[in-house]
């Protein structure tokens, strides 16, 4: 499940910085451009409302455990 507020790219790539990944093996895992993935990390910086990718990281992962525990519940 991925937050509303991101596309299906942005939340793919996301999910994948909070991985630790380069924007360079992002690319290379999704067969697009390194460009590609800098605006999607940018844009999804941006709905997030999280100045930097290290901000993105930390949101991703809250996000990502408060839709675990409403799936649990």
């Amino acid at each position: 499940m991925r937050p509303p507020v991101l596309s299906g790219r942005q939340w793919a790539v996301a999910r994948l910085v909070a991985l630790g990944m380069s924007d360079a093996a992002i690319a290379v895992r999704l067969g697009v451009s390194v460009a590609t993935v800098s605006q999607a990390i940018a844009a999804a910086r941006r709905a997030a409302w999280v100045p930097d990718r290290i901000g993105l990281i930390a949101w991703v992962w809250e996000w990502t455990a408060q839709a675990r525990e409403e799936a649990a519940a």
